[in-house]
C-alpha cells in the first residue's frame, strides 16, 4: 500500500488542518448569520469519493442526523440552493473545501467542509473532469435520503482551481 493511501497516514495529515477549516466553516457561517441569512453548519462524520454509479458520483458526506435533519428542512421549503461559495485550500496533498451552498430566495447558506486526498483520488479527479461538475451529496448515517448539490462550475473544489 502506498503510503499516501495508508488510512493513518492520511490522517496524521487531515487532523490538524481539519479543526482550522471547521472553525473557519464557524466563523463563515456567524458572518452570514450578521448579514441576516439563516446558517446551517454540518460536522460530517465521514467523507468520501465516490466514482461509480449513475448520479452518485461526487463526495459522499454523512452527518448526524440531527444536523441532516435541519438541512433537510430546508431543503424541503425551497431546494433552488443554485449558489455556491468556495473557500479551498490545498495542505500536503489534501484538498481542503468549506462549501457555501446558497438559497437566495430564502437567505439560506449551508455550510459543508469537505476534504479528500487528492493524490489517491485521481480516479475521481478524472471522473470530475469528464463530467464538468461535482456532486456533494448530504447524507444521514442511515441513508435514509440523500441530498444532492450539483457543481457545474467545479473548479474550486480541486486542487488547482480557482
Amino acid at each position: 500500500m502506498d503510503e499516501s493511501e495508508d488510512p493513518h497516514h492520511v490522517a496524521e495529515r487531515v487532523l490538524p488542518v481539519w479543526e482550522r477549516v471547521v472553525a473557519d466553516m464557524e466563523a463563515t457561517a456567524e458572518e452570514y448569520r450578521e448579514a441576516g441569512w439563516e446558517a446551517l453548519e454540518c460536522h460530517p462524520g465521514d467523507i468520501a469519493t465516490i466514482t461509480e454509479g449513475e448520479g452518485q458520483t461526487g463526495l459522499d458526506v454523512v452527518l448526524p442526523d440531527d444536523e441532516f435533519d435541519r438541512i433537510e428542512a430546508a431543503y424541503d421549503a425551497d431546494s433552488h440552493f443554485d449558489e455556491v461559495e468556495a473557500f479551498r485550500a490545498v495542505e500536503q496533498g489534501i484538498v481542503f473545501a468549506v462549501a457555501a451552498l446558497k438559497n437566495a430566495t430564502t437567505e439560506t447558506a449551508l455550510l459543508v467542509p469537505i476534504y479528500y486526498d487528492a493524490d489517491s483520488s485521481q480516479e475521481f479527479l478524472q471522473m470530475v473532469s469528464e463530467e464538468g461538475e461535482l456532486r456533494i451529496h448530504l447524507r444521514p448515517l442511515d441513508q435514509r435520503r440523500i441530498l444532492t448539490f450539483t457543481q457545474h462550475e467545479p473548479a474550486p473544489f480541486l486542487p488547482g482551481g480557482e
